[in-house]
């Protein structure tokens, strides 16, 4: 709008002029020495603007003139980013394409004039990396650090990244430590010391990062419930090298969840009977299952051979009321009767734990109470059972290929 009134202004102003000068053209006399010039105003006017249009022209060419050099510099700078940029993209195609050696070479050789040098140097990592080529891996990292050392986040995952690919995992165990420090709550960092920390074993420093693992959302509720149960049983197993006293404290370490834990406990039950720490492992099982009622637990208790079989089986006996009534219950509660010497009370609970479900061992059970009574027809009668149905279940887990003939 402003340029509009400006011309129109001036359009208006020239008219006046042009209609003034028709009507009196006036008269201009240069004199200089014994030189005189005449001439019209609206010539001097066209001269004039012609002097200026000629000064202003040859001050342009002037100006292209000098800013030539730096012209054509800016113009072979921008070629050469362009060459360069498209021979970055044209590298990671072929990367997509698994051509590593190709993909390599047009990303270095476009290094020069790259715009973010600290990514062609990442990328080539990646394709060295790919040929097997290590050393030249290792030396593209350190000239990507060299070139943005501030970018040592990057360079430090990607490193730790293709360290962990490679199967170096203290190399990456050592890369992601460092970079911890610099940023503890980086989730791309904490799932990969997720990874690590499975792989090389150190459950000890998974337990105390993975509430922190949750918290970042790297991995879900169900699996953080999952993975702590795994955390647990491999911290257990740990423990129980270093003998009875370390699996204890390792397991009253836990929290009151996974004390009470079902794999937990029977994890640490059946460790303990390893060691043939009977009594502790009683003691365990007795609160888990004052806790919370589990079959499983039920059965390895039929498997501990207390220091105390009277208070044991008065333990036991206190299931029958509520849970008498099935086969893994009256499975333990005999042989706890045969520890306690009591075989007649041992043949009745064994006897009606087959009637309330067949199992192997519990004809075996049988068998030996049997033989110890010297009844040895009943006996290999009872063992005979157990071999046929144990036969039986193996028979059964095997797969019928005749249907696929």
């Amino acid at each position: 709008m402003k340029f509009i009134v400006i011309l129109l202004l001036s359009l208006s102003v020239t008219v006046v002029g042009v209609l003034t000068l028709l009507e009196d053209p006036g008269y201009v006399l240069f004199s200089y020495a014994e030189t005189t010039v005449e001439t019209t105003i609206s010539m001097l006017a066209l001269l004039l603007v012609l002097l200026v249009a000629g000064a202003v022209l040859v001050f342009r060419l002037l100006r292209v003139l000098f800013d030539f050099p730096d012209r054509m510099y800016v113009w072979g700078q921008r070629h050469r980013e362009k060459r360069s940029r498209d021979q970055f993209y044209r590298g990671l195609f072929e990367l997509a394409q698994g051509h590593w050696k190709k993909s390599e070479k047009l990303l270095i050789k476009s290094v020069d004039s790259s715009e973010m040098p600290v990514l062609n140097y990442l990328t080539a990592a990646r394709a060295a990396q790919h040929q097997g080529k290590h050393a030249r891996r290792d030396h593209y990292l350190q000239l990507a650090s060299n070139v943005k050392p501030e970018s040592e986040l990057a360079i430090g995952l990607t490193q730790a990244e293709l360290q962990i690919v490679q199967g170096q995992h203290e190399q990456a165990f050592a890369s992601l430590s460092r970079l911890l420090e610099l940023d503890q709550n980086n989730p791309c960092i904490l799932e990969m010391l997720l990874g690590l920390y499975q792989q090389l074993g150190e459950w000890e420093l998974l337990k105390d990062k993975l509430p922190e693992i949750w918290k970042h959302g790297i991995i879900s509720d169900q699996q953080a419930s999952l993975l702590e149960v795994e955390v647990s049983i491999n911290i257990l197993q740990l423990a129980s090298r270093q003998g009875v006293d370390s699996l204890l404290n390792a397991f009253n370490g836990f929290t009151s969840e996974l004390y009470y834990n079902e794999p937990v406990v029977k994890k640490c039950v059946q460790l303990f009977l390893q060691l043939d720490a009977q009594d502790e492992a009683e003691t365990i099982l007795q609160k888990a299952l004052d806790k919370k009622w589990s079959k499983s637990l039920v059965y390895l208790y039929g498997q501990v051979l207390s220091s105390q079989p009277e208070q044991q089986l008065k333990y036991a006996e206190g299931w029958e009321k509520d849970f008498g009534r099935d086969a893994i219950v009256q499975l333990t509660l005999g042989r706890i009767c045969m520890r306690n010497k009591l075989w007649g009370k041992a043949r009745a609970h064994l006897e009606a734990s087959l009637s309330l479900g067949c199992r192997a061992e519990a004809y075996f059970e049988l068998g030996v109470l049997l033989q110890h009574l010297e009844d040895m027809e009943g006996a290999l009668a009872s063992f005979r059972s157990g071999l046929d149905l144990a036969v039986s279940d193996i028979k059964s887990q095997i797969p019928d290929f005749s249907a696929a003939d």
